[in-house]
Parts: C-alpha cells; structure tokens; sequence
C-alpha cells in the first residue's frame, strides 16, 4: 500500500522562482512496511513534472529506535514511483538494518522536503 500525499499533507509550499517549488510535507510511516522501501506517491502536491530533490527533515521517535529514512527514486521525473525505505540503527552492531516487515510505522511522522518544478 503506497503512501499517498496530498493537500491535507502539506504544510508550506512556495514558488520561489519561476519553476521552481518548494514544498514541506508531512506524512505517517506506513502502517505494514513493505521490504525494501514503501511506495510513496508524490504527485498530488503541485509539481508540474520533476522533483529535484526530496529530504527527511525531521521525524518523531518510535520506541526506543532511531529511524534513518531515505527517499529512492530512479526517475524523477515519475513523481508517484518512489519510495520511502525505513532503517533503524542496531545499537549493539551499529548497523543499518532495514525496517523488514515491521507494521507500526504508522505511528511516526516525517518531515519531507521536496524541491521540484
């Protein structure tokens, strides 16, 4: 199930030059994480046809890990194929592990930060 933004996600869009938008989102994690990345779809917040960029910001604590996340896009200039992938961080390792098969992300809410036109 892909996570799906739209107008109630976005908390400040701006035209900051001629073709050019920012936009700060929030969204929740996906409630069933898929492995590998969650989908994500980017499409419904104003860009015309390309995202240049897309940061995590920021985001709440979720139990006792440290979520790292990361947006994964080939294209980008295909707004809805993205994804979303969710590691935490092993404490005793120090590793990445990625967030297989967990299903309370929905819990946690993300800050994204997309620049596209």
């Amino acid at each position: 199930m892909a996570i799906t933004v739209g107008s109630d996600n976005i908390k400040q869009f701006s035209n900051v030059a001629p073709g050019l938008s920012v936009a700060i989102l929030e969204v929740e994690g996906p409630a069933s994480y898929t492995t590998g990345g969650e989908p994500i779809d980017l499409s419904g917040i104003g860009f015309g046809t390309t995202l240049h960029s897309v940061s995590v910001a920021g985001m709440d604590a979720y139990a006792d890990n440290a979520y790292v996340v990361q947006y994964i896009n080939d294209d980008f200039s295909d707004l809805d194929g993205g994804t979303l992938a969710f590691a935490w961080q092993d404490g005793d390792a120090g590793a990445l592990v990625d967030a297989t098969a967990t299903t309370a992300l929905n819990t946690v809410k993300l800050r994204l930060v997309c620049i596209g036109y």
